[in-house]
């Protein structure tokens, strides 16, 4: 899918978390804190922040909304909320597949890894890649983008991936689309690794497909 040759920076910023005991509530009515990202050549999101949530409205178009955390952090679980109105124009392609490489929602994290760029590699490596690794703080690297996909075809059930575009993006397809629209989850995590942001990622531009996605809640889940 296109948006993957297009990462724009990743800023790192003040954040605006509320912390209830061992739980981070992500704000989605304002955006402080977040980064609306806008791919070259490729018609962006529309976006709004409001007292609904996040609200991603995509017509043709794609775009990731990134938000940095004020510190690197283990993260024990995520919960979060959606409502969905519309679907992926897939007919009898397979999503993920070049030209259907579009889902409804994908939630990633961003983790502190080893992985660093030597010097050839700063020089000549895509911008997206050299953006990507300015969200490691000093002296670390990162560890490939961990992506929790929303699927809209059954027959991704229960797989996983590397994305083909790039080694540093890997899916796993654990939710599946409700008919309703609305859905509620919770997804525990068996990395100790510390995160570094969160990249929720919506699009529709491989397929031409409108829709949208509304974020209603999010949380992070610290350990105990």
């Amino acid at each position: 899918m296109r948006w993957v040759h297009f990462l724009t920076a990743i800023l790192c910023c003040l954040t605006s978390i509320e912390i209830t005991a061992s739980t981070l509530s992500i704000p989605l009515s304002l955006e402080t804190g977040w980064e609306v990202l806008r791919y070259s050549r490729i018609k962006q999101n529309r976006v709004r922040f409001d007292n609904e949530g996040l609200t991603i409205e995509v017509d043709n178009s794609a775009g990731p909304v990134i938000y940095p955390l004020d510190e690197a952090s283990r993260i024990q679980a995520v919960s979060f909320s959606l409502e969905i109105s519309g679907d992926i124009n897939l007919g009898n392609m397979i999503q993920g597949d070049k030209g259907a490489d579009d889902f409804v929602f994908r939630l990633g994290l961003v983790y502190e890894g080893d992985q660093t760029l030597n010097f050839l590699q700063r020089r000549f490596s895509a911008p997206w890649v050299q953006r990507l690794f300015h969200l490691a703080p000093k002296g670390t690297g990162v560890d490939p983008i961990e992506f929790y996909n929303v699927y809209s075809d059954s027959r991704l059930a229960g797989k996983s991936r590397s994305h083909p575009l790039s080694d540093l993006l890997h899916e796993s397809f654990i939710f599946a689309q409700p008919r309703d629209g609305k859905l509620t989850r919770r997804l525990d995590l068996n990395k100790s690794t510390r995160v570094l942001a969160l990249w929720i990622s919506v699009d529709g531009d491989d397929t031409g497909s409108r829709f949208t996605t509304r974020i209603t809640d999010l949380k992070l889940h610290l350990p105990e």
